[in-house]
């Protein structure tokens, strides 16, 4: 299996509906390369076109999960585990995080947040920066062991510098590669990268 049809595969079971545009822009391939190989996919079952973006089908599913397999089956099994609980960690101090960002407390119970108290926000935003700081070596280290991994990296520091300039879509928006998106697709891919 070629290395871009591996991640593509990956990219897509981990997007669930994925849009060329942005799986070339997120892998930063060109277009043209994307568009290729969810032709082959497509046309070889393993992938569907669907209004909400492509698709992959079972099989699509199944050669996913092989794709991570040769990815694990080339890696240090016990570092990416470590790797793995490690981020655990992190994502126990981030979920509250997203929690709140979400959701405000009232004296009538959790509300939706309206987002305006800036206040309350810029301190939920510190405290994602915070959370993410410990990330980045976690990414180098698992960049070193899956390579295909590297596009994390560049694609939280876009994410950050977005919220650094004020464009809070940037911490769980799902019309934008936000925080919060970065972070979920990092967290199924770990999740596939230890299942045996």
């Amino acid at each position: 299996m070629s290395d871009l049809r591996r991640t593509i595969l990956i990219t897509t079971q981990l997007k669930g509906f994925a849009e060329e545009p942005v799986v070339a822009t997120m892998l930063g391939i060109r277009l043209a390369e994307v568009s290729m190989m969810y032709e082959v996919l497509t046309g070889e079952g393993f992938a569907v076109q669907r209004p909400a973006g492509i698709k992959l089908t079972k099989t699509g599913i199944a050669a996913a999960k092989s794709a991570w397999a040769a990815e694990r089956d080339i890696a240090d099994k016990e570092a990416l585990a470590a790797l793995h609980a490690d981020f655990k960690r992190l994502d126990k101090i981030y979920k509250p995080i997203l929690s709140d960002w979400r959701m405000v407390k009232t004296d009538q119970g959790p509300a939706r947040n309206d987002h305006h108290d800036s206040v309350y926000d810029e301190a939920l935003i510190d405290e994602t920066f915070a959370a993410c700081t410990p990330l980045a070596p976690l990414l180098r280290a698992l960049t070193a062991l899956v390579p295909r991994c590297r596009t994390y990296r560049n694609r939280l520091d876009s994410a950050l510098n977005a919220l650094e300039q004020g464009d809070t879509r940037f911490m769980s928006d799902t019309d934008v590669d936000s925080v919060h998106i970065i972070w979920s697709e990092l967290a199924a891919d770990l999740s596939g990268l230890q299942e045996a």
